[in-house]
């Protein structure tokens, strides 16, 4: 019987230790498996390790990880919410550019950019339009390649700081004109602007009267096509301006790029103060024909002046054009109307009698003989009982073209707008 319960016992031990045993081999298998996304990793502050774990140990978890799921230590991936904008590039078909805060700058073609500038505007120059062959006396700087400055804030020319030009959106388009005897180079608004407040608004920096806006916008327009028409002969034409007020600036910018156009091209878009009732064809102010410069009637501008001087006053003024003309004899024979033309105007007049005398324009006669007659729209009469010349005149300045005094009533009056007022005075033409 105790041999039996020895047996058993030695047994039990023997199993016991196959259990201890077994136990002991799956530990050490467990210590020596790599580690998988658990235990160490690169999260794990060191003082979180445990300190059964030996340095080996970690740095053999560490490289299996990485053997797992490697990372490049020099570029860390992009996330796709995280993926930049492509980049936006100017081209000739876009030539814009969005900055990151979303504003929009303006670029230039390298045609654009190619185009010369003058001293007085180192901005960038667009080509007027239609191509202007004008060449200032002095050699134009080619315009920087650098960054150019937005539309907002212009570059400003000589002539933008000779009239005082307020703020205003330039138009793109350079114009050549000549101003109190100085060429200059600037943007289409700015020249419009001081010849409209000059012209037809009047005062220095006077408000415009809202009444006269489509006046006013006709008035720009034609003395675009006015001074384009004279840079395409390639000359700088003489201009009057004055500082603008900002409303004329404003509509002038509702026009800007604007002409009249007759056979495809800017048309010679001549205008006066009054025409008197009645315009007049330029063949008998200046003895050329041109289609679009007819005579048509002229409501609203009726204006009538009269100047008397004596024989011997006007003699005297006579005299000092030309020394060689016969003033002898009856002042009645002096002046002598040889032709008429629309609505009256003095054609041709014959000055002196027959021991010497010439003839002109009745336009030249009041313009360059005796300046004091408003037009060529005038009669003569000579009173001998007072010894005086009268002379009576209809309208104000050469009375060909556009009357200004007529777009104005045309505008107030009858609510035309500016293209109707500028095809009624330049026959035949369109405005674009």
């Amino acid at each position: 019987m105790l041999q039996k319960k020895t047996i058993f016992a030695l047994v039990a031990l023997a199993l016991a230790l196959v259990v201890f045993v077994a136990g002991c081999l799956f530990w050490v298998t467990q210590l020596g498996r790599p580690v998988h996304g658990q235990g160490v990793s690169f999260s794990t502050p060191e003082s979180e390790v445990s300190s059964a774990v030996s340095e080996t140990e970690v740095s053999s978890a560490l490289e299996a990880v990485q053997e797992v799921e490697p990372v490049s230590q020099k570029e860390e991936p992009v996330s796709q919410a995280e993926e930049p904008e492509p980049e936006v590039v100017a081209t000739p078909e876009n030539p814009v550019v969005v900055q990151e805060d979303n504003t929009v700058t303006e670029t230039f073609t390298e045609e654009q950019l190619n185009h010369e500038t003058s001293a007085d505007n180192t901005g960038t120059a667009i080509q007027p339009q239609p191509p202007v062959e004008f060449t200032p006396s002095s050699t134009p700087s080619a315009p920087s390649t650098g960054s150019q400055p937005e539309p907002s804030t212009p570059q400003r020319s000589a002539l933008d700081e000779a009239i005082q030009m307020p703020d205003y959106t330039p138009s793109g388009i350079m114009l050549y004109v000549t101003w109190k005897g100085t060429q200059y180079y600037a943007d289409a608004v700015t020249v419009l602007s001081g010849i409209t407040q000059a012209e037809i608004v009047g005062g220095v920096a006077g408000a415009p009267d809202s009444r006269y806006a489509e006046a006013y916008k006709a008035q720009a327009v034609a003395a675009h096509s006015y001074v384009a028409y004279y840079n395409n002969q390639g000359t700088a034409p003489t201009v009057y301006l004055q500082v603008p007020h900002s409303q004329t600036v404003r509509y002038v910018e509702q026009v800007a790029g604007q002409m009249v156009y007759s056979g495809g091209s800017p048309i010679m878009a001549v205008y006066s103060a009054s025409a008197g009732g009645h315009t007049v064809g330029s063949q008998y102010v200046w003895g050329g024909t041109v289609s679009y410069l007819t005579g048509v009637e002229s409501k609203y501008d009726e204006d009538n002046s009269t100047v008397s001087v004596t024989s011997a006053q006007l003699r005297e003024t006579l005299l000092s054009k030309n020394s060689s003309l016969d003033l002898s004899g009856d002042p009645s024979t002096w002046l002598t109307v040889v032709s008429t033309g629309d609505d009256g105007v003095v054609h041709r007049l014959r000055i002196g009698g027959s021991g010497g005398n010439v003839t002109v324009y009745g336009n030249t006669f009041r313009e360059s003989w005796f300046s004091r007659i408003r037009s060529p729209k005038f009669t003569i009469s000579y009173d001998a009982a007072s010894d005086t010349f009268t002379f009576s005149a209809r309208g104000y300045g050469h009375c060909v073209g556009m009357s200004q005094v007529g777009a104005m009533g045309y505008a107030r009056y009858e609510g035309w707008n500016y293209v109707q007022i500028l095809t009624h005075y330049y026959t035949g033409t369109t405005v674009s």
